[in-house]
């Protein structure tokens, strides 16, 4: 066995957050074996959804998918995967995935994670890293791992095999029964398929990105009712102090969440249909808007002075936002 191995040409996916830790870990596998991530982004339409687990807003925004990320996976992209609930010798399962060139995702607890100072014995918060090489002598992993939780900033890391252990172990632990995802995950090609895959052009990736959406138009227009509706709540809460005060953590972070959504629509947008410029700069306006309802929430959050006309900008805001987001709907 070599005592050292690297996977060559994973690289760290930055361009947008998607969904989840999962996809930021998935995505440079797909691109190592020469798939399109775009194929998994079409595949999910972002839309206002009610969601009653975020405190009182009852609002967020989701993913709603046309094919499971099985059939994404393997039937479409070809890309087999051996998965696991739990692995009895993570260092060896790990080893001998890269020895074989496939890379590894693995689910794991930042609180457990020394490289991860701002998470390391203080928050316990489900994540994933991609493995793509291994260090016998130093015992540790090259992994794709990013410093701070709020940022995107992905890139290539090293991480000590006991570290690694009790991070996969805490996320076993404390997130396995709850989340019912495999905590180990190892990606490669069947050798006999290989010629079976056709790159698709981006006409035809285009054109499924505009049939899904066409395919839920209605439920996108459903939630653009629920966003107003909204918009009444949200004016509720911030024209109170102690409403928004109660609130503010939840909208921060369900606001987030919705920009990172419009953030991959305007990337799918940027790389499919560039010619729509009309369509972008309605996106890039819901993205600023959004944006700026966020920056004045935030402030609030750090600095705890209530400012009425920052309030009341916001409130302007939002219900521009669904101005726009009907105008942009209406043009596919």
């Amino acid at each position: 066995m070599l005592n050292k191995k690297l996977i060559n040409g994973i690289e760290p996916f930055n361009e947008v957050f998607y969904k989840d830790c999962f996809y930021n870990s998935l995505f440079p596998v797909i691109k190592y074996f020469k798939r399109d991530v775009l194929s998994f982004l079409i595949n999910d339409v972002a839309v206002y959804k009610e969601d009653n687990k975020i405190g009182n807003l009852n609002f967020d925004a989701d993913y709603t998918s046309i094919y499971s990320f099985e059939r994404l996976c393997c039937a479409e992209s070809l890309i087999k995967l051996e998965c696991k609930k739990k692995s009895d010798d993570l260092i060896k399962d790990i080893i001998d995935s890269i020895l074989k060139e496939r890379p590894v995702i693995v689910f794991i607890d930042c609180y457990y994670e020394k490289i991860r100072p701002e998470m390391h014995g203080k928050v316990h918060w489900f994540h994933t890293v991609t493995v793509f090489g291994y260090d016998m002598d130093n015992k540790t992993f090259d992994i794709i791992e990013h410093r701070h939780k709020d940022n995107l900033g992905y890139e290539k890391r090293k991480i000590g095999f006991t570290e690694l252990i009790n991070c996969n172990e805490g996320y076993i632990r404390n997130f396995s029964e709850q989340l019912k995802r495999d905590s180990y995950y190892s990606f490669y090609l069947d050798e006999s398929l290989e010629d079976s895959y056709q790159l698709q052009d981006n006409n035809i990736l285009s054109s499924l990105f505009k049939s899904n959406v066409l395919l839920n138009k209605e439920e996108i227009i459903n939630g653009i009712n629920r966003l107003q509706f909204f918009s009444k709540r949200f004016e509720e809460v911030v024209n109170n102090e102690v409403s928004l005060r109660k609130n503010t953590q939840d909208l921060v972070n369900v606001i987030s969440n919705i920009i990172n959504c419009k953030r991959v629509e305007r990337y799918k947008l940027e790389k499919l249909l560039p010619t729509e410029y009309e369509m972008i700069n309605l996106m890039d306006i819901v993205i600023e808007e959004w944006s700026s309802i966020r920056k004045i929430i935030g402030k609030y959050l750090f600095s705890g002075i209530y400012k009425p006309n920052d309030i009341k900008n916001a409130i302007i805001s939002i219900n521009e936002i669904v101005d726009f987001e009907n105008l942009y709907i209406l043009k596919f």
